[in-house]
């Protein structure tokens, strides 16, 4: 049964475990802020019954930081385009039978958010900038 405080479709039942994916970027060249807000989402979705994963792009600061905070994560190619980057993603997704991917990243637009609908599950955009169009 679905607490108050979880969306309904992604609230882990008795029988299995949800899995959320966090697909966020951070490091020297865009600061920590979209992990930092990404960590303290994947507590409260963890503390919901879900079992959130971090996809990030590959950085040994940022990778050194989630391990602190106990976090479990998949590392991508640092120079991945975005379209392979998505199909990367879409393909996590798939594998872990993921409800939900969150995109708290730049590189998130159109076509990229395009694609993870596209594979299924509930797509939630975080965006800063207010710049794209959200398909998801």
């Amino acid at each position: 049964m679905a607490s108050a405080g979880c969306p309904r479709g992604i609230h882990a039942n008795d029988d299995a475990v949800t899995t959320v994916i966090l697909r966020v970027d951070g490091g020297p060249a865009v600061g920590l802020g979209h992990l930092t807000r990404c960590v303290a989402l994947s507590a409260a979705l963890a503390a919901e019954g879900a079992r959130p994963l971090f996809v990030l792009r590959a950085d040994p600061t940022v990778e050194a930081w989630l391990a602190e905070h106990g976090v479990a994560r998949e590392v991508l190619a640092p120079a991945l385009a975005a379209d392979d980057d998505a199909r990367v993603t879409a393909a996590v997704v798939g594998r872990e039978g993921a409800a939900a991917v969150v995109v708290d990243c730049r590189g998130g637009d159109k076509e990229y958010l395009s694609t993870l609908v596209a594979s299924g599950p509930l797509v939630v955009s975080i965006d800063d900038l207010a710049e794209p169009v959200f398909p998801s």
